[in-house]
């Protein structure tokens, strides 16, 4: 049999354990670690920012604004212009839709939308769209590349690398993308399947424009040259959508 003094012992042992067991379970489960006397930085609540579909369509309206002031200009050898194209809606109905075209032979693109047209006013370069496709971005006819927007992404391939090598752009962006070949033949491309009808074919020290949307899903999307093993020796770069 224990002795009272022994009884008293052990319930004091057994309270001490069961008050251990319940802080290390407290510590465990509670939001504030306090491991090294650490505490984590409290939760701040801000104003939520502009989102990324609307950053795209202000990076747009800014283009659209810049090719149009360049359409009127009297600068020699101007390249931009404004036209009218006849969109049909969903009733069939023909509709007169002003666009900017920031190169000859490039797509428009609807002022009113922002999305980049077929030279018919259909959308061009939906999902499924492959390069040569009748609703696939045009590339532009040679070019100076001084003439395009300000806005207008301009990169240079060369046999073993792109410069710059990455550009950065918002969700659903119409894009003016300006490519040189610097001193090679250059094919153009994504890798992406959302982004397979967008290509060019450039002759050496040619530089050509393309229009068309930035996709809509945030990310980062491969572009390379396909030309004689380009890619292989370091003609590779990346457009980033956020």
């Amino acid at each position: 049999m224990f002795t009272k003094k022994t009884i008293i012992i052990m319930s004091a042992v057994i309270a001490v354990l069961l008050i251990f067991i319940a802080g290390l379970l407290f510590w465990k489960t509670s939001p504030v670690n306090i491991v090294n006397n650490q505490i984590p930085p409290p939760v701040v609540t801000e104003e939520t920012p502009k989102s990324s579909i609307e950053a795209g369509k202000e990076k747009t309206q800014n283009l659209v604004e810049e090719t149009k002031k360049l359409a009127v200009s009297s600068e020699p050898g101007k390249i931009a212009q404004e036209i009218t194209v006849q969109r049909i809606d969903a009733s069939g109905e023909a509709i007169a839709e002003k666009a900017v075209v920031v190169a000859p032979q490039s797509n428009p693109i609807s002022e009113e939308t922002g999305e980049v047209l077929t030279r018919d006013g259909t959308a061009a370069a939906k999902a499924g769209t492959r390069a040569g496709d009748a609703n696939a971005p045009l590339q532009s006819a040679p070019i100076d590349a001084s003439k395009l927007p300000a806005s207008a992404i301009k990169i240079t391939i060369n046999p073993d690398s792109i410069v710059p090598a990455t550009f950065t752009v918002s969700p659903g962006q119409a894009i003016v993308l300006s490519v040189t070949a610097a001193s090679s033949v250059e094919v153009f491309k994504f890798d992406d399947q959302s982004l397979s009808a967008v290509a060019m074919g450039l002759m050496p020290r040619q530089t050509l424009a393309i229009n068309f949307n930035a996709p809509t899903k945030t990310g980062e999307y491969t572009f390379y040259s396909d030309f004689s093993g380009h890619r292989q020796t370091g003609a590779v770069g990346k457009m980033i959508v956020k």
